[in-house]
């Protein structure tokens, strides 16, 4: 009872972390296409690299049921809009 209860209080945090982990890799692959000499090569590395991650943390919180999968996909998504807002871009403002 108590072990089921901290598994759900632990999904949340989990899937912040996996979404922290998946977002920061694409904003460090969007950042690195311009520099790099084979841009489709880390493209795809980074995406089936960030794809297996969130995949397998995942099925692993999946073990504890669908409810889990629910609250990691909260934190999934509560990470997503956290970091959209702390990399959008700024506004343009002249200097005076």
């Amino acid at each position: 009872m108590v072990s089921e209860f901290v598994e759900k209080i632990v999904a949340i945090p989990f899937g912040f972390v996996l979404g922290s982990l998946y977002f920061w890799g694409l904003w460090q692959t969007t950042q690195r296409l311009t520099m790099t000499r084979a841009p489709l090569r880390l493209f795809l590395v980074s995406y089936f690299g960030r794809l297996i991650l969130a995949s397998l943390g995942f099925y692993w919180i999946a073990q504890g049921g669908w409810v889990n999968v629910l609250l990691c996909l909260l934190g999934f998504l509560i990470a997503r809009s956290l970091l959209i807002r702390r990399w959008e871009p700024k506004p343009y403002q002249e200097e005076n």
